[in-house]
Parts: C-alpha cells; sequence; structure tokens
C-alpha cells in the first residue's frame, strides 16, 4: 500500500512540475506578444464655415499634426466631411489665396477671411501655424479688421 501511495505522490508531483512549467513557459510567450498602450491625446481645433448665405458648417475636432499650417488643417478637416474648396497658391511670401468652399466662391467685395479665437489672422493660412484647441471661423466677407 506504501509503493501505491509513493507512486501517486510522485505521479502528482510530476504533474504539478509539468503544469507549472507549461503555465510559465507559454507566459513568456505572450508576454513577447503584448504591446504597451500609451494613453497619446491627439490635438485637435475647431473650424467653422460661414458663407453668411448657407448653413454655418462646424468641423469641431479637426486633426492637428505638429508644424501643420492652417492651410493643411483647413484641407484635412473638409476634406474628411467631403466638403469642395479651391485656392490659388502664390507661392513664396504670398502663399496660398483660398477661392471658394463649399460651392461659395469669393466675388469683388466679399472673400474668405479667418479668425482665431476671434481674433482676425494676421498672416496667410498657408503660414499660420495653430494650436491645439484653437477655434478657428472662415468667413465670407468684406469687413475689413478693425
Amino acid at each position: 500500500m506504501f509503493f501505491i501511495f509513493r507512486k501517486i505522490i510522485l505521479l502528482l508531483v510530476i504533474a504539478l512540475s509539468f503544469s507549472t512549467g507549461f503555465y510559465l513557459g507559454s507566459g513568456g510567450d505572450d508576454l513577447k506578444n503584448v504591446s504597451v498602450v500609451q494613453n497619446v491625446s491627439t490635438s485637435t481645433v475647431a473650424v467653422i464655415i460661414n458663407s453668411g448665405l448657407k448653413a454655418t458648417e462646424v468641423l469641431p475636432k479637426v486633426e492637428l499634426v505638429t508644424g501643420d499650417t492652417l492651410f493643411a488643417v483647413l484641407e484635412r478637416g473638409l476634406r474628411k466631411k467631403g466638403i469642395e474648396f479651391s485656392y490659388k497658391d502664390y507661392g513664396g511670401s504670398m502663399g496660398v489665396f483660398i477661392t471658394s468652399i463649399a460651392s461659395t466662391t469669393n466675388s469683388s467685395d466679399k472673400w474668405w477671411q479667418y479668425y482665431v479665437n476671434g481674433q482676425y489672422g494676421n498672416a496667410g493660412a498657408s503660414t499660420f501655424k495653430p494650436l491645439s484647441g484653437d477655434v478657428i471661423e472662415f468667413k465670407l466677407t468684406g469687413e475689413m479688421p478693425k
């Protein structure tokens, strides 16, 4: 009887050793395939399109990539929403001039101008670099800033 009891104990020890080794061995492989997820917040800006003629279009969270110009942000937001726009690139320090947004085109007395956080934009859209959280409004207007 002692002999049978010894064999049972030996079998239990072998089974426990095998399962522990299997468990630990597979855990090591799993750790090789684990990716660390970081909580990275995405920088965004809000873009408002106000033609004064149609309903105002709001793009509440347009992705802002480091080094983006306002023109790049506008282009990304409008394309993502499927809104057509056109522009003329004068190159050099003149940069880009927005000529049409959502089928609303500049005229001789009104053109697309932008405001950042309520303040008139003092640089061209292709040179101004917005900051995360900015609210940018493009208005079709002939009013000159005060």
